[in-house]
């Protein structure tokens, strides 16, 4: 009698690229429908005169989605970049300084060579550098989110009040 044959193991299911870059699309598509129908019915367009940087924030965090599916450092040029000009929009929308972006451009550049130099640095250590390409997408992609929450916090305190009030 033979013994049972297990079925051949299956590879664990990866995150698909395709599938990560229509999420990321999506995620910037009903970031702003989900702006709008917090604005129309409520006609606080406090949100979107003070909280168009989100989107900005919504664009790297769908970069870190694909950072995560493909497992490649090579995503960081173009998710700190994009997450440095979130933060400093923000900042310049929500103090109304403008004039800051004379000075506030240098810590883009820093941040774009950075960004070039860390992947390159981490490269040359070859079994690192895959599993660092996800570590990162995660970090950087949960502060996204505290800094998309951040925003909303400081510009609509009450709707996060109401919220609280309502789950306690």
């Amino acid at each position: 009698m033979k013994a049972a044959e297990s079925p051949a193991p299956r590879a664990p299911r990866r995150y698909g690229v395709g599938r990560a870059v229509l999420n990321a699309i999506l995620l910037v598509v009903f970031g702003n429908l989900l702006m709008l129908s917090v604005a129309v019915p409520t006609q606080n367009w406090l949100i979107y005169e003070l909280g168009w940087p989100v989107q900005v924030f919504l664009a790297a965090l769908g970069l870190c989605f694909i950072m995560y599916a493909t497992g490649s450092l090579w995503m960081l040029p173009f998710i700190g970049p994009a997450l440095t000009v979130a933060v400093l929009l923000t900042y310049s929308a929500l103090a109304n300084n403008w004039t800051h972006w004379r000075i506030s451009w240098i810590i883009l550049v820093w941040v774009v060579v950075t960004s070039f130099a860390l992947p390159i640095w981490i490269a040359k250590k070859k079994t690192l550098a895959r599993g660092l390409g996800r570590i990162f997408a995660v970090v950087l992609g949960l502060i996204t989110i505290v800094l998309i929450l951040a925003v909303f916090l400081w510009i609509t305190p009450q709707y996060f009040t109401a919220l609280i009030n309502a789950i306690f």
